[in-house]
This record gives structure tokens, sequence and C-alpha cells, in this order.
């Protein structure tokens, strides 16, 4: 069965609320490029948006790409200068402008102290930016600066069964079971935001 975009008002409404926001070129700003400039033929903030608008048109799997990548909707999308994919260098490349799973895969799974001297994965995100444009984006969607943003990591039980990797056990009630996730009980933290100054971050 073929992967395609949904119809063309959808996914062009997708990307108004992006450029709103600015998120993706936002979110890309939170990664470092190790790549040799030259040689790269999808930038991070395409990258970012491809996967993006993949996630939120439905397309949650890496692999569908592989088919999604040949839309030239996509491609206009994410900002190709050639929808078509006419000018990629390699000849299994062309007719497909986006980048495939392997290449999304570089971008999600690049560990963090990555380098220019990485053979293949050299797009390394930053988690302190990260972090700061998540409660950015949250403070943003508010008109008056709530005095405290109350962080609930807790609120989804997660139940696993022996000695499943991150497992950390942990108890609701009488009920003894096992989260994937530990969130250490620290003081509230102070962020200090462009809009509002400063807001308190705590954790229930």
């Amino acid at each position: 069965m073929a992967v395609t975009l949904p119809p063309t008002p959808v996914a062009l409404l997708l990307r108004e609320v992006d450029r709103r926001l600015n998120l993706t070129e936002r979110l890309a700003a939170c990664f470092t490029d190790h790549r040799q400039p030259d040689l790269v033929e999808h930038t991070v903030p395409q990258l970012v948006a491809q996967r993006l608008y993949g996630l939120a048109l439905g397309y949650e799997d890496r692999n569908d790409h592989d088919q999604l990548r040949a839309d030239p909707l996509l491609a206009v999308l994410i900002g190709k200068a050639e929808p078509k994919g006419t000018d990629r260098r390699r000849a299994q490349d062309q007719g497909k402008a986006g980048a495939g799973k392997s290449t999304l895969n570089r971008l999600e799974l690049t560990p963090e102290k990555a380098d220019a001297k990485a053979r293949y994965k050299k797009i390394v995100y930053r988690q302190q930016p990260l972090d700061e444009l998540l409660t950015d984006l949250f403070l943003e969607a508010h008109t008056e600066p709530p005095a405290r943003i109350v962080l609930d990591p807790d609120a989804t039980d997660d139940p696993v069964h022996g000695n499943t990797i991150c497992r950390w056990p942990w108890r609701r009630g009488r009920r003894s079971s096992r989260s994937f996730f530990r969130y250490p009980d620290v003081e509230p933290l102070r962020y200090r935001n462009q809009q509002f100054g400063t807001v308190a971050l705590v954790r229930t």
C-alpha cells in the first residue's frame, strides 16, 4: 500500500501553523550539525520538519519515510527547492527529494557526545536548549504569566515485568509497580522566560 500525505489543504494548514510558531526552525536550533556542509543534501531544519510533519499527519514510523520522501507535497512543506528530487546527487535518490529512514534515524539516535569525527551520526541534540524551548512554547500559549508550572511525570503508570532495562520501583497507593523512569525529588527550579520573567517549575 502506497504511503501518501493527506489532502493538500490539511498539510498546508499544518505548515502555516508551524510558520506562525516558528517551531521547526527553533527546534532545529537545538541541534549541532557536525557534517561537512558541502556534502549535506538535507539541512537540519528540513530533517526536523520532515519528521515532525510525518508525525503530525499520522506517520510515526520512520520506515514510512522511504515512500514519503518521494512525495512532492512533503518536499514543498519542508522547503526543498526541487520538489521532485531531480537535483539529487546519486542516481538511486533521483525522484526522492526528502530524506529516507536511515538519515532520520541518525538525526534521532546520534549520541550526545558525538562530534565531527563520528562516522555516520553527526547531528547532536543539546538538552538544555531543547528543555528551554519546550518551556517557552508552553508559556507563549498564555497571555498571563503562570505563577508556577507543575510537572506531573507520574500521571501514567506503565507496569513492566522481570528485569526490563531502565525499570525503577515505585508505589502508588497500596500497589507496588515498576516504572521506566525515575524522577528524583528536587527543589523547585527557577526558569527565566524572555516574555514573563522568572517562573517556578515544580514537580508533583
